[in-house]
């Protein structure tokens, strides 16, 4: 029996699907894909037998068939279709296959949200690519839109459904999105501005549009201002831990002799942990915000002929996030926890959007960065502070 088994085991290593085959197979896997999303558009009866994404729903099988496909398609084809845009071949692989499969292994709700911010801002680095070889046209254009508007109302859905479970209670990742989103919104914008082509600078505004009207287009700002000219309302950063209730000041001399009755000594121990743990967590943000800022160092040393009025920009920006750690640090030492979280929030929101305004310089040309920096007015005119 065991030699049977060892020989079926070699055989089976031997297999290979020919070029011809998984052509048919990819095909097959498309049509059901397309079929399925078709269905949910027309408001058709869902077939009756399990389809594709039964399978992917559930985590008993999701595994199984995420290592399926990436078999049967090959793992060099999966890959290759990462990088392609609309209107390349593999870009129905990608969108209708490959990422739906990351989706069905997002189990949990915050990583659900996560995957729906980083589908969204592929979207976006795709229009940014399309934008910078004026070939954002009107059919790539409404095709990364669609799908755009999509994954953020998917994930501004879970976002609500996360609060109503765990009021107060959000996660950092989910504001790092937010601020890496609204960057991409802001290059994009930049990069549509600079093209040759009308029908590239209509979709690069009309996709930025969609970014900066989605909810989603907020980073944390704890002096309150607007993240973004056309933000109608601001709204916290999702890692902010803000919003303890002051004293009320007006309180009349009468009320000030009222005697209190002596807090216990296990709430004194209450009182202690909680402390502590709230030390604990402002040093940790501290000690992201630093090494955040150490990271935007490296990747601006990358950058060659840089102007000197960009330079200053850039320079300005730079202290300011110092100055705000600075101060986080300075609020640690009064025991002020809630002031040292939101310097350090803030230091993080302005790197955020830094590296993705210095990554886009990098990528596609020497001369953005100093557009984008001067119109970039979320935060004032840091120049002048």
């Amino acid at each position: 029996m065991n030699n049977k088994l060892e020989k079926l085991h070699q055989e089976a290593q031997s297999v290979r699907l020919s070029t011809s085959e998984k052509a048919v197979m990819h095909a097959s896997i498309m049509e059901r894909v397309h079929a399925g999303a078709a269905s949910q558009k027309e408001g058709g009866a869902p077939r009756q037998t399990p389809g594709l994404f039964f399978y992917f729903a559930n985590p008993q099988f999701a595994m199984s068939f995420a290592a399926l496909f990436v078999v049967v398609l090959g793992g060099g084809t999966v890959f290759a279709a990462q990088g392609s845009l609309p209107g390349d071949p593999l870009y129905a692989l990608k969108t209708g296959v490959s990422e739906p499969i990351q989706g069905a292994l997002a189990f949990s709700v915050e990583s659900k949200i996560n995957y729906h911010a980083q589908m969204a801002q592929t979207r976006l680095e795709e229009a940014e690519v399309l934008a910078s070889q004026n070939r954002l046209d009107a059919k790539a254009g409404a095709q990364i839109e669609s799908n755009l508007d999509t994954h953020l109302a998917e994930r501004q859905a879970l976002v609500g459904k996360l609060e109503e479970q765990r009021p107060g209670v959000t996660f950092a990742a989910s504001a790092k999105y937010d601020t890496q989103i609204t960057a991409h919104g802001d290059v994009l914008v930049q990069l549509g501005a600079e093209s040759s082509s009308s029908t590239t600078r209509e979709y690069s505004n009309t996709i930025a549009m969609r970014v900066r009207t989605s909810g989603n287009s907020y980073g944390y700002n704890a002096r309150g201002a607007n993240t973004i000219a056309m933000a109608k309302a601001p709204a916290p950063m999702a890692m902010s831990l803000t919003g303890v209730a002051q004293e009320d000041s007006s309180s009349t001399t009468e009320d000030a002799h009222i005697e209190m009755e002596s807090p216990s000594t296990d709430d004194k121990k209450v009182d202690t942990a909680e402390q502590s743990a709230h030390m604990k967590s402002a040093m940790k943000l501290g000690t992201k915000a630093t090494t955040s800022l150490e990271a935007l160092r490296v990747s601006a040393q990358k950058m060659k002929d840089v102007d000197e009025s960009t330079q200053a920009r850039l320079d300005s920006r730079f202290a300011k996030i110092e100055s705000l750690i600075a101060e986080g640090n300075a609020a640690i030492e009064t025991q002020d926890f809630d002031v040292a979280k939101d310097s350090f929030n803030e230091a993080l929101d302005r790197s955020v959007t830094l590296s993705t305004f210095i990554s886009a310089n990098l990528k596609f040309n020497h001369g953005i960065l100093g557009n984008l920096l001067g119109n970039d007015s979320r935060w004032g005119n840091d120049e002048g502070e």
